[in-house]
């Protein structure tokens, strides 16, 4: 995981986490099928959509694919993740875990940010 950031929001209000994920398998599809945090007591996967007329929403989403040789970034705009119910502050670096399709898993920490920042 790369470029790694949180959007925080106040603890009543969704956050949402922003990171790069690299697939370096040469044929495998990856998937990316859910995220936790012991820090967050909700993290579920999200894509920001358009529909046939313009309206612009979010849904919930059951995995990402990640093809191989391949990066899919997890950004405002497109694929993220919904965070709620914690009590994390700015400046925290916080510890996440990707669980993929395969049953493998990937550890890594995140900076939380004001809600204002736009980048990591």
């Amino acid at each position: 995981m790369t470029q790694c950031w949180i959007r925080l929001f106040p603890s009543d209000r969704f956050s949402a986490l922003y990171f790069d994920i690299k697939n370096n398998s040469e044929s495998e599809t990856a998937y990316v099928v859910g995220v936790s945090s012991e820090k967050f007591g909700v993290a579920d996967l999200h894509e920001t959509y358009t529909s046939e007329d313009t309206l612009v929403g979010m849904r919930s989403v059951d995995w990402v694919e990640v093809p191989p040789q391949s990066t899919v970034n997890f950004k405002s705009g497109g694929y993220h993740v919904m965070l709620s119910k914690h009590e994390v502050k700015v400046g925290d670096e916080i510890e996440f875990n990707v669980k993929l399709s395969n049953d493998k898993s990937k550890s890594f920490s995140c900076k939380a940010n004001d809600v204002k920042a736009t980048t990591y």
